[in-house]
C-alpha cells in the first residue's frame, strides 16, 4: 500500500512538472533569440468591419550558456511584407517581460488567397527573425443545425465540404450573445463571448478529449479549436459539439460559428506544444524528447494567417 502511494505521488509530480515545460530550444549557446507568436487575421474587402489585423506577442529567450542578464528596452523594428512589398513598419522595444502589439487596419485590401506574407523582426543583439506564410484559401460555407437535448444542452452540428485540391487546416470558434434591450438582433460586428463546450471545463484547463478537433488554444480572449483535413481531404465532414446554453431571463439568445482557414503551420505549432506538455516520461529521459515546431527562422515560435469567416448570429431555441 505504501509503495503504491509513493508511485502515485511520483506520477503526480511528473505530471505537474511536464505541464510547465514548453519547448526544447537548441542552438542558443551563442546569443539570445526572440520568441514570437504573430497572427494575421485576414478579412477580404475594405472598411472598418472587414479590416485585417496583426497581433504579436514576443519576448527574449536567453542563451543556454552563461548567466548574463538580458538587456531591457532594446530597440526593435517590425516589418510586414505582402508579396515582397512593405505594408507595415513600426519601431518598438523588446522588454525582458515581453511585449504585445496589435496592428489594426493592416493594408491587405488588395490581397488574395495564396499571396505571401512575410514578417521580419530586427532587434539589437538578436538574430534577425523571419517567417513567411501564405494567405489561406477561402473557407467553405458551413451548414449549421442545432437541437435541444437533455434540457439546457444545445447540440450544434457544423458541416463543411473540404477542397480536394489543397491541404487545408481549419480553426473553429463558438460564440454566444444575449440581447436584452433595443434591437433584438445582434450586430454582426459584435463578438460575444465563448460558448462553453462540453469537453472544455470552466477552469480554463485543456482536457485530453477535444471531441472532433485535434488541438485547442486560447488567443486574444477567444477559444480556438483546430483540425487539419488529413482525415477528410476532399470529403464532407460534420463537426458536432454539445454546449450548456440555458435560456436567459427576458432576453434573446444567439450563437454563431466561426469556420476559418488557418496556416497549417499554426496547427503543427499548437499540436507540438500540446505534445511537449503531455510528454511526462520524456521530461525525465524515459521516452524520446518532444521538440517544438517553429516556422521562425532566426528565432522560435510561430507566424500564421487566418482567413476569417463567421456565420450570422443564429437564434437559440428556449428551454422547454
Amino acid at each position: 500500500m505504501e509503495r503504491s502511494c509513493h508511485i502515485t505521488a511520483l506520477l503526480l509530480s511528473l505530471f505537474i512538472t511536464a505541464c510547465e515545460v514548453e519547448f526544447d530550444i537548441s542552438g542558443l549557446e551563442g546569443e539570445p533569440i526572440l520568441y514570437i507568436e504573430g497572427s494575421v487575421s485576414y478579412k477580404p474587402g475594405g472598411g472598418y468591419r472587414s479590416a485585417s489585423s496583426l497581433t504579436m506577442t514576443f519576448y527574449p529567450v536567453p542563451a543556454s550558456a552563461g548567466n548574463e542578464e538580458l538587456a531591457d528596452n532594446t530597440p526593435c523594428l517590425i516589418e510586414v511584407y505582402h508579396n515582397s512589398t512593405k505594408i507595415e513598419s513600426r519601431n518598438t522595444y523588446v522588454y525582458r517581460t515581453g511585449n504585445r502589439l496589435t496592428y489594426d487596419n493592416l493594408s491587405l485590401g488588395k490581397a488574395a488567397p495564396g499571396d505571401e506574407l512575410e514578417l521580419v523582426v530586427n532587434a539589437e543583439g538578436y538574430p534577425t527573425a523571419v517567417s513567411n506564410v501564405r494567405i489561406p484559401n477561402t473557407p467553405p460555407q458551413p451548414v449549421v443545425s442545432h437541437e435541444r437535448v437533455n434540457g439546457s444542452t444545445l447540440r450544434i452540428s457544423t458541416t463543411i465540404n473540404d477542397d480536394p485540391e489543397t491541404d487545408d487546416a481549419y480553426v473553429f470558434t463558438f460564440r454566444r450573445i444575449s440581447i436584452y434591450v433595443g434591437n433584438p438582433v445582434p450586430d454582426p460586428v459584435h463578438m460575444g463571448t465563448d460558448l462553453e463546450l462540453s469537453f472544455y471545463d470552466t477552469e480554463n484547463i485543456e482536457l485530453w478529449d477535444l471531441g472532433p478537433f485535434e488541438v485547442s488554444w486560447r488567443e486574444n480572449d477567444i477559444m480556438y479549436y483546430g483540425v487539419s483535413d488529413k482525415a477528410f481531404n476532399g470529403k464532407t465532414k460534420t463537426f458536432t459539439v454539445n454546449a450548456d446554453y440555458p435560456s436567459s431571463y427576458d432576453g434573446h439568445d444567439y450563437y454563431r460559428i466561426g469556420v476559418h482557414k488557418v496556416s497549417p503551420e499554426k496547427i503543427r505549432y499548437e499540436a507540438s506544444r500540446k505534445s511537449k506538455n503531455n510528454n511526462m516520461l520524456g521530461v525525465i529521459g524515459l521516452a524520446p524528447p518532444t521538440y517544438g515546431y517553429t516556422n521562425i527562422i532566426g528565432g522560435t515560435g510561430c507566424f500564421s494567417c487566418t482567413y476569417i469567416q463567421y456565420t450570422d448570429w443564429i437564434p437559440v431555441p428556449p428551454v422547454e
